[in-house]
């Protein structure tokens, strides 16, 4: 017998009606990798574009020196900034390992007629014919470099791509000392008639190796037809405050680097994203990490996580005694 005469016969209903049922449970179509889906990539963070956006020239006037005009991103992914501030009249500059997000990138541009430079490069280790004003990193594009000497090595690379006075943003999520080990979070982004859920959970955390499994999802909804399901892993390096001031300490020791944090914004329970402008500098003096400990008062989206006020008062408490011994 079919899947539906056996539920016609388990349900005591018409045959009709049971296949009904049947098609309703039909599971997504999976698909593989979702880097091989830019459009729906570029959906799930375009409400923090135009946050990024609006922030940048704000903090290119309070830290910069001279003209900010010359942008380059290493990592640049479908490219969601670099066709925001072509918008806004930046020379921008893009690179990126992934042939499909590039070939995406490029479309959007030619579709509102913008021009930017973009080309295939690994973020590791890379030259630039003129230095630019600005490089950017963000939102944890600099955790997919998994050893301390790939990212030294970007470092040392984004030093030799920005003239004296320029600035360099990266953007991560630091690991408070409560961290959960197993992280799950959720959203659904919408663009006319599709809907996308995406899902991203951590399923492993080498502590040792500091490198954890993301396993990311995107379920993908469009009317009349069947869901499609995006599902791939990636891995992240992970950063505890200590860790990273350790890694500029580093890098000041190169002479060039000088840094300043700009703020910080809270993502989840377990992390926190800090957004550091860092200065390129000719001279051997470089001033401390100051402000980090800002990136370790994390007070998360509550409301995001359905956490009631008698969950959330330990949190809180732990969270300010925190933050005052650091």
């Amino acid at each position: 017998k079919s899947t539906a005469e056996k539920v016609a016969k388990i349900a005591d209903k018409p045959l009709k009606a049971a296949k009904k049922v049947v098609a309703k449970k039909k599971k997504p179509v999976e698909k593989p990798d979702w880097y091989d889906y830019p459009q729906y990539f570029d959906l799930g963070f375009q409400d923090e574009t135009e946050k990024e956006v609006a922030f940048l020239p704000l903090a290119f006037e309070r830290f910069g020196t001279g003209e900010m005009k010359r942008i380059l991103e290493p990592g640049c992914g479908s490219g969601r900034l670099i066709v925001s501030l072509a918008e806004k009249g930046y020379d921008v500059t893009g690179f990126d390992l992934s042939d499909s997000m590039l070939k995406f990138l490029n479309k959007q541009l030619a579709k509102k007629k913008l021009t930017a430079s973009t080309y295939k490069q690994d973020m590791t280790n890379f030259d630039v014919d003129k230095p630019y004003d600005v490089v950017l990193n963000t939102f944890n594009t600099f955790r997919h470099l998994l050893t301390e000497e790939a990212a030294e090595s970007h470092f040392h690379a984004v030093a030799k791509a920005l003239r004296p006075g320029g600035l360099f943003f990266f953007g991560l999520h630091l690991l408070p000392h409560y961290a959960d080990e197993r992280c799950i979070e959720r959203w659904t982004a919408k663009t006319g008639s599709t809907s996308v859920t995406f899902t991203l959970k951590v399923t492993e955390w080498d502590r040792r190796k500091r490198i954890e499994t993301l396993r990311i999802s995107m379920l993908i909804r469009k009317p009349n037809q069947e869901p499609t399901r995006v599902r791939s892993e990636i891995y992240l390096r992970t950063y505890r405050v200590q860790q990273l001031q350790s890694l500029l300490k580093r890098s000041r020791n190169s002479n060039w680097l000088r840094p300043t944090i700009s703020g910080t914004r809270s993502m989840n329970p377990s992390s926190s994203l800090a957004t550091h402008p860092i200065r390129c500098s000719s001279s051997a003096s470089a001033s401390r990490v100051s402000g980090l400990r800002e990136a370790e008062n994390i007070f998360a989206s509550w409301k995001r996580w359905k956490l009631t006020p008698r969950e959330r008062k330990p949190r809180e408490r732990k969270l300010e005694a925190y933050a005052t011994r650091r």
